[in-house]
C-alpha cells in the first residue's frame, strides 16, 4: 500500500490549494488517511476544510510560517526559511513516497532531502511550470533571475525522483533537454471545483464587461490590461473590467497609479484576492475572460481560463503555445503584445451576440470534463501502477 507524505510549504493562496484538497480526499478513501508537510498559514486555512469534508488528514507544520509576506524580499526570505525548516523535518514513520506538489523549489529542496535519508522511499515531484531566463520575462530582472535559478535548481534534484509528473508536452520536451530521464516523465492533468462553481449560482446582473482573474505581477499582463482596456473605453465609455487576485505590494501601488494615469478609476475595479464560491460569483458577473498572460511557461495548463470557461465566459488571450495541446481552438488568441488587437477582439466579442453564445456554452460543456475528482483518481493510479513496476 502507498502512503504519501505531500509536500507543499509554498502558500496556501491558489489553485494548489484545490489540489491538496483532493490529494487529501483521495489518500484517505484508498488508505484511511493522508499526511501532509505545509506551512502554518496553509494549515490554518486548510484545517476547517478538512475537518468540514470529514478527511482523515495529518498535518505537520514547519515552525515560524504563520504568514504569507507580500513584497519580493519578503516572500524571498520566506522561501529560503521554508526550505531550511522542510529539510530539518523528518520522514514519518510507514511513510513509502515523498509528493512534492509543485516544482518550486519550496516543495523540491525538502523532497530531495527526504530521498537522499531514505532511498527506499519513493518521490514523485510535479513540475508544473517552465520558467524562462530573466532576459525572456517580463518585471524586474533580479526577482526574475531568483526564480529561474531555482526553477534550474529543482530541475537538477528532481533527476533523482522516481516520477515527475507534467501537463504539457511541451514542458515535457523542455524537461527532457534539460536531462531528466523520459521513463521518468508521465502526463497528468489539472482540475477545476465543479461543484463549487454550481454553487455560486447565476448572476442577477453582469457587472462587468471583462474579468480577469491570477496573480497581479507584470507577467500575466496586468499593465498591458490597462492599455488594453483604456482602448476598449474609448469605444465603451461605460465598459468596467474587474481584476481578481492579489500581488505583490509595489507592483499593485504601480498598477493603481497606471489607472488612475489613464483616468480609469471608474472603470478598472481591483476586487483583491478571492476565495472558492466568493471568487466564483465575480467571475459569473463578468461577460468575457481576459487574460493576456505573456510567459508560456507560466500557463502550461491554465486553471483560470478553464473555471472562467466553466463559468461562461469567452476567453480572450495572448496566443501563447501552451495553450494549443489543453484548449485546442476554443479561446480567442491574439498575438502577443498585441495591444490594439486583445482591444479590438474584445469589442468585437461584446457586439457579437451569436458568437458570444456558441462560445461560451462551448466553452461551459469542455470544463466539465476537468473535475478535480477525476483528475486525482487518474493520477493516482497512474502512481500506484507506475511505482509497482519498479
Amino acid at each position: 500500500m502507498i502512503k504519501p507524505y505531500i509536500v507543499y510549504l509554498s502558500g496556501g493562496r491558489n489553485t494548489n490549494r484545490d489540489r491538496l484538497l483532493f490529494l487529501c480526499c483521495n489518500w484517505s478513501k484508498i488508505n484511511g488517511s493522508a499526511r501532509i508537510l505545509v506551512s502554518k498559514a496553509t494549515a490554518n486555512i486548510f484545517r476547517d476544510e478538512i475537518k468540514e469534508l470529514g478527511f482523515n488528514v495529518i498535518i505537520d507544520q514547519i515552525a515560524f510560517s504563520n504568514r504569507e509576506p507580500s513584497t519580493y524580499w519578503g516572500i524571498f526570505l520566506e522561501m529560503i526559511k521554508r526550505v531550511t525548516l522542510g529539510c530539518l523535518k523528518k520522514v514519518p514513520k510507514n511513510i513509502n513516497l515523498i509528493y512534492s506538489m509543485t516544482g518550486i523549489i519550496t516543495e523540491v529542496m525538502p523532497g530531495f532531502v527526504f530521498k537522499l535519508r531514505c532511498p527506499k522511499v519513493s518521490w514523485v515531484v510535479l513540475m508544473d511550470n517552465l520558467v524562462p531566463p530573466p532576459s525572456q520575462r517580463p518585471g524586474i530582472y533580479f526577482v526574475n533571475l531568483l526564480a529561474y535559478l531555482g526553477f534550474r535548481l529543482s530541475v537538477l534534484l528532481s533527476k533523482k525522483a522516481n516520477i515527475v509528473l507534467q501537463y504539457n508536452s511541451l514542458v515535457k520536451k523542455e524537461l527532457l533537454k534539460l536531462g531528466i530521464d523520459e521513463g521518468k516523465i508521465k502526463h497528468t492533468s489539472n482540475g477545476i471545483m465543479l461543484d463549487e462553481i454550481r454553487r455560486a449560482g447565476a448572476p442577477a446582473i453582469k457587472k462587468y464587461e471583462a474579468v480577469f482573474l491570477g496573480r497581479l505581477n507584470y507577467t500575466k499582463g496586468i499593465f498591458d490590461l490597462v492599455k488594453i482596456w483604456a482602448n476598449v473605453v474609448k469605444i465603451k465609455p461605460q465598459a468596467k473590467l474587474a481584476l481578481i487576485g492579489g500581488g505583490e505590494k509595489t507592483t499593485i501601488v504601480k498598477l493603481k497609479n497606471e489607472i488612475r494615469k489613464n483616468n480609469l478609476e471608474n472603470n478598472i475595479y481591483l476586487l483583491g484576492y478571492l476565495i472558492t464560491e466568493e471568487k466564483f460569483k465575480a467571475l459569473k458577473e463578468g461577460k468575457i475572460f481576459v487574460f493576456p498572460s505573456k510567459i508560456s511557461g507560466d500557463e502550461s495548463w491554465g486553471v483560470a481560463i478553464m473555471e472562467a470557461l466553466n463559468c461562461g465566459l469567452p476567453a480572450v488571450v495572448y496566443n501563447l503555445p501552451f495553450y494549443e495541446e489543453t484548449y485546442g481552438n476554443l479561446l480567442y488568441k491574439v498575438e502577443l503584445n498585441d495591444i490594439e488587437g486583445f482591444s479590438r477582439k474584445i469589442i468585437d466579442l461584446l457586439d457579437d451576440p451569436s458568437s458570444y453564445k456558441e462560445s461560451l456554452v462551448k466553452g461551459v460543456n469542455f470544463a466539465s470534463n476537468f473535475s478535480w475528482e477525476k483528475v486525482i483518481k487518474e493520477e493516482s493510479n497512474l502512481i500506484i501502477s507506475n511505482l509497482s513496476r519498479d
